[in-house]
């Protein structure tokens, strides 16, 4: 009775972790690359915080052999990305027609969006950031079908599928 128990159970296992790598395979890769920081002298945000912004472009890559879709934001794009540190921001766009949209990359085939990052500054002190990782909330359209799904899905943190980019470094001067 032992042995066919332990043939099953090995079995089992053995099916169970080729499943989960073959589901756990990453479809995507995402990119960050600095373009420059943009000059804000004296641009303030109130009285006493100065506002850094840094263009960095941010791409998204399907590197599967298979088409992929995902839900993103018609305008406002920025809702699918987080950095690894929260004083940073993407700088949010807005328009008349902003809904959520099906974006499909093609084997191999990139997204590039160019992100303007913002961090306030408080005093006179230099700001050298490392590290910056930005995180792009990936929605599968296989799994999320409806608009619905997808506002539930993007504001809940607990549900999301994140891809972090390469790290870069952020010189606010």
């Amino acid at each position: 009775m032992k042995q066919p128990l332990f043939i099953f159970l090995f079995f089992l296992v053995v099916s169970c972790n080729r499943n989960d790598s073959e589901v756990c395979k990453t479809p995507i890769s995402v990119k960050a690359e600095i373009i420059k920081t943009l000059d804000t002298t004296g641009l303030y945000v109130g009285d006493t915080s100065k506002l850094h912004i840094t263009n960095v472009k941010l791409w998204v890559t399907n590197i599967s052999d298979k088409p992929i879709a995902y839900w993103i934001m018609t305008c406002d794009w920025a809702e699918n990305w987080i950095a690894n540190r929260e004083e940073f921001g993407i700088l949010r766009h807005s328009c008349d027609a902003n809904c959520p949209i099906h974006k499909q990359l093609k084997p191999k085939e990139s997204l590039s969006y160019n992100a303007l990052v913002c961090r306030s500054e408080f005093g006179r002190q230099r700001i050298d950031i490392n590290n910056i990782k930005f995180g792009f909330i990936y929605i599968d359209t296989v799994m999320c079908k409806t608009m619905s799904e997808f506002r539930d899905v993007i504001e809940d943190k607990s549900k999301w599928n994140l891809y972090w980019s390469n790290s870069v470094n952020i010189d606010n001067k």
